[in-house]
C-alpha cells in the first residue's frame, strides 16, 4: 500500500509505536484496522515490495521446485523399464508403464514398508501450485516423512492385530476407530510438532490446540456418517 507525503514516517512509527493512540494524527483513525490481509506497507518484511517484484520472484522460485518436482517424478514413471526399452515401441512403453510402476512400488513397499510409507507422506497447504509457502511446506513435509508415515505404519499394523478377522463388521470398527481415536492423536501430534518447529511457546500451541481439536474432530466423525 503506497501512502503519499509521509509514507517514510508512518513506517517509523509503526515499527516504534507500541500503544495504537502513538499513531493518531499520522493516518484516519481505523485505516490500519482496515487494511485488507495480507497487504503490508511498502517496503516491510512480507509486502510487495514496490511492483510485486518479491512476489514475483518467490512464484519463480515456487514454479522451479514444482516443475523441477514433476519433471523427476515423470522421468522416474517412464524410464521404469529403460534397461528393457530395446526394440520398443512408444505405444509399448506407454503400455506397460502404468502395470510396471505399480509392480516396482509394491516391491519397493514389501523390502522397506517402512521408509516407502514415510517418502509418500507429506501435508500440502490448500494454496494456488506456484503461491505455496516454502517453510511451511518444509515443515508439513518434515513432519509428514518422520511422523505421519512411520507412525501410520505401527497404526494400522495395530489395527490389524486388535481386529484380525475379517468379518464384514470388522471394517466399521476399523473406520470408527479410524476417525475418533486416531485421528484425535494425529491431530495433537502434528499440531505440537507443528508448533515446536515454528518455535512457538508451549502455551500458544495449546491455546491453538485447544481451539481445533474438537471442530477437527468433528469433521473426522461426520466422514463416518
Amino acid at each position: 500500500v503506497r501512502l503519499a507525503g509521509s509514507s517514510r514516517r508512518l513506517r517509523r512509527a509503526c515499527a516504534s509505536a507500541e500503544p495504537a493512540g502513538e499513531l493518531d494524527g499520522l493516518v484516519p483513525a481505523g485505516l490500519l484496522e482496515e487494511l485488507p490481509e495480507g497487504l503490508a506497507f511498502q517496503g516491510a518484511p512480507g509486502g510487495s515490495g514496490g511492483g510485486g517484484g518479491h512476489t514475483m520472484l518467490d512464484r519463480g522460485i515456487n514454479a522451479a521446485i514444482v516443475l523441477g518436482a514433476i519433471t523427476f517424478a515423470l522421468t522416474k514413471l517412464l524410464t521404469v523399464d529403460q534397461e528393457y526399452w530395446h526394440g520398443w515401441t512408444i505405444l509399448e512403453i506407454l503400455r506397460y508403464m502404468p502395470q510396471h510402476n505399480w509392480s516396482a512400488y509394491e516391491e519397493a513397499l514389501k523390502a522397506n514398508p517402512l521408509l516407502v510409507k514415510m517418502m509418500i507422506s507429506g501435508c500440502y497447504e490448500g494454496k494456488p501450485i506456484f503461491e505455496f509457502d516454502r517453510a511451511r511446506m518444509f515443515r508439513s513435509g518434515l513432519i509428514g516423512f518422520t511422523l505421519q508415515g512411520s507412525l501410520s505404519h505401527y497404526y494400522y499394523n495395530l489395527c490389524e492385530s486388535v481386529f484380525p478377522c475379517k468379518d464384514w463388521w470388522a471394517v466399521p470398527v476399523k473406520a470408527a476407530f479410524d476417525q475418533t481415536a486416531w485421528s484425535g492423536l494425529w491431530n495433537t501430534i502434528y499440531f505440537v510438532a507443528l508448533g515446536f518447529l515454528r518455535w512457538e511457546s508451549p502455551s500458544t500451541i495449546f491455546s491453538e490446540l485447544k481451539s481445533t481439536f474438537f471442530p477437527m474432530l468433528t469433521v473426522s466423525i461426520s466422514h463416518l456418517l
